[in-house]
């Protein structure tokens, strides 16, 4: 996970009251647009012309600002992004000083605008100084431990064994395909061509298996070996392009305190796990009768308490609930518009969960079940 930057932890705390409807790409270029005086006073277009995947890996600190810092340093107007930051709503300006107050101490009701623009001067004129990082050099392929007389694997083994989670995919096989040798980790398959007919150097014709079943399919690819070993490669791809799809959609922080809180997590009074929630029943289809039932049974017993601990996060700045049920709705859209089953969609969506938050799966599937419930997940089914 890429490490947290000072400019993240301040820009997720001003967007809770400032994105409004900007994507966080367009915010965080209001943010710079807002204290460089260059943007003011004399029309630079540098902040303007800055990419939006740019301005997300800053906002999702997946990069540190220090090329957009050396450009706007000492150029900075505080008492525009002071205008910039005001509130209205007291209530709002407590909470905003309540988040902030670790970082800026001396902030308060009456001060929180120039401090705040204090506090962005400081994290900018730090990246200045800092060093562009330089690229990191390249490590040595990793050691192929080979069963001797087999020759060397040809270019795409690596990326295989990647694309198959470093298991031997074939049915009933469960051998790793790397081991350690020497403190070295040593890959130990063979990259095996699915369709003798078909291109030997086309990836999409290549599977990596372990040395045992590669030497068995090689032996003897009956039509229905070959059949059943272009399924299993379908479904790699498959699952590669949606991970790719989803990649970009970065999970809050505050979503994964929730994700951890869900444990601990009790609804007040009795719960009726019989319950038949009506949302649930238009929108998972009769099929798919194990789905409807695990959902069923999050959304009885969690429900309530789940949406109570969103709202109440929101309320308290550590959360940007509406940006995260549109997150949802849009990965469901995604993956619905290549023509993914429901069984399938819930699975990746808590794969993509699960990885963003780092928790446990089971109370992943909890916060997505909920939001099968809440109408981001599932279209109602049609009579």
């Amino acid at each position: 996970m890429a490490e947290i930057t000072d400019f993240s932890v301040f820009a997720e705390g001003l967007s809770v009251y400032f994105q409004g409807d900007d994507d966080p790409a367009e915010f965080t270029r209001q943010l710079f647009a807002h204290i460089y005086k260059g943007s003011i006073e004399k029309n630079d277009p540098f902040i303007n012309d800055l990419e939006p995947r740019t301005l997300k890996g800053y906002f999702y600190h997946e990069h540190d600002i220090t090329t957009v810092a050396k450009h706007i340093a000492g150029n900075l107007d505080l008492g525009e992004f002071a205008e910039f930051v005001k509130l209205d709503a007291e209530d709002s300006i407590t909470r905003l000083c309540d988040y902030f107050v670790d970082t800026c101490p001396d902030i308060s009701d009456a001060t929180y605008g120039m401090v705040l623009a204090e506090r962005f001067q400081t994290i900018i004129e730090e990246a200045a100084k800092r060093k562009r990082k330089a690229k990191t050099a390249e490590l040595p392929a990793p050691v192929e431990i080979q069963p001797i007389g087999v020759p060397p694997q040809d270019k795409h083994g690596f990326y295989l064994v990647s694309e198959e989670g470093s298991v031997c995919p074939n049915d009933g096989c469960t051998h790793t395909l790397f081991k350690e040798e020497n403190g070295h980790l040593g890959l130990l398959y063979d990259v095996v061509v699915i369709d003798p007919d078909e291109a030997a150097d086309d990836p999409s014709n290549l599977i990596a298996l372990c040395p045992e079943c590669a030497a068995k399919y090689r032996s003897f690819p009956s039509p229905i070996a070959i059949y059943r070993m272009k399924e299993i490669k379908k479904q790699f791809q498959i699952e590669a392009a949606d991970q790719e799809l989803l990649s970009e959609q970065q999970i809050q922080e505050g979503v994964r305190r929730v994700v951890e809180k869900v444990p601990d997590l009790h609804p007040m009074g009795p719960v009726d796990l019989n319950y038949d929630p009506v949302m649930l029943r238009q929108k998972i289809e009769p099929q798919n009768v194990t789905l409807y039932l695990k959902a069923q049974a999050h959304v009885n017993y969690y429900f309530n308490i789940v949406h109570e601990t969103f709202q109440q996060m929101g309320r308290e700045g550590k959360l940007r609930f509406k940006p995260f049920c549109e997150q949802v709705k849009l990965n469901y859209i995604t993956l619905k518009e290549e023509g993914r089953d429901q069984v399938y969609i819930y699975r990746k969506l808590t794969d993509w969960l699960q990885q963003g938050a780092n928790e446990e799966r089971d109370y992943c599937e909890v916060i997505i079940s909920y939001f099968i419930q809440k109408c981001e997940v599932f279209d109602v089914i049609t009579e």
